[in-house]
């Protein structure tokens, strides 16, 4: 150890300043911490804060976007239920039949053909449709339709084709229409059920 003192007592006061400078640049470049690293952690952290931030808005909004499915699900759930107490069970052509005879007596409408339609399945209701040819006047016409549509049972008259002729002394017309009842039904099991 002595010779490295040694040394360094015989070295020139330039040469000494020389090597303090170089070993202090040494040391300011590769070592010296200007808080450039920290600064970098503050960076990152801000970074990651912000992500965080925007993945709790995002969570909100996510949050928000259930509830409103939730509320949907639930109005829609009193809606079916709603419908669905309207919709008859066991309602069958005979009935549907039966339902516009007195219908067409309380309108004075006289129906001359019934032609009862191919049951057709939709979802959880089946459609009973019904064809009919009916003569009268408008204001029966009129009272037919507005019957049939405000019955408690869910009636929906799907076409209607009027035609007039204008010879006849009564001026009566006739109207060709599809009527349909609709009966609930739904899933059990796998298969489509009737609801009893």
């Amino acid at each position: 150890m002595n010779e490295f003192y040694i040394k360094v007592a015989s070295l020139s006061k330039s040469a000494i300043f020389t090597i303090l400078v170089a070993s202090s640049l040494v040391y300011w470049g590769a070592f010296f911490d200007q808080g450039d690293s920290l600064k970098a952690d503050i960076n990152r952290l801000r970074r990651m804060i912000e992500e965080e931030t925007n993945k709790e808005q995002k969570s909100d909004i996510a949050l928000k976007e259930v509830d409103m499915v939730r509320s949907s699900l639930e109005a829609l759930s009193q809606q079916l239920g709603l419908v669905s107490a309207q919709l008859p069970r066991d309602i069958n052509m005979a009935e549907v039949i039966k339902t516009i005879d007195l219908i067409s007596k309380e309108s004075g409408l006289k129906i001359t053909e019934k032609i009862p339609k191919e049951l057709k399945k939709d979802q959880s209701i089946e459609i009973l449709p019904l064809s009919i040819v009916a003569e009268g006047s408008y204001p029966q016409l009129v009272r037919f339709v507005y019957y049939v549509t405000s019955i408690e049972r869910i009636y929906r008259i799907v076409s209607l084709k009027v035609n007039s002729d204008l010879n006849r002394p009564d001026k009566s017309i006739t109207a060709n229409m599809e009527i349909a009842s609709f009966r609930f039904v739904y899933e059990e099991g796998g298969k489509n059920q009737e609801r009893r």
